[in-house]
């Protein structure tokens, strides 16, 4: 019985190597020890290709009255340790 789960991850192993390798990290932005946003970064390995995305978010309330907000993205794309540029 123990053979078949170590098949699976074998060859999900195998598989997964082929795979895109992503990695995440999300940050609280925090003002006067109140969080009000959030910061998350992704990158993105697959062979050569580098993709780095940051997704930013913040709101400002008073009294349930939003004063502030601020929505960005952002997308950097890397080939073999260069950045690529966009005309």
């Amino acid at each position: 019985m123990l053979f078949v789960p170590i098949v699976v991850c074998a060859l999900f192993g195998t598989f997964a190597e082929g795979l895109a390798d992503t990695r995440t990290a999300t940050f609280a932005v925090m003002r006067n020890d109140d969080r009000i946003g959030t910061n998350t970064i992704d990158v993105e390995n697959n062979g050569l290709q580098t993709s780095v995305q940051t997704v930013t978010h913040v709101e400002v309330k008073v009294l349930f009255l939003t004063v502030y907000r601020f929505d960005q993205t952002e997308t950097e794309r890397w080939t073999n340790g260069h950045p690529r540029f966009t005309r």
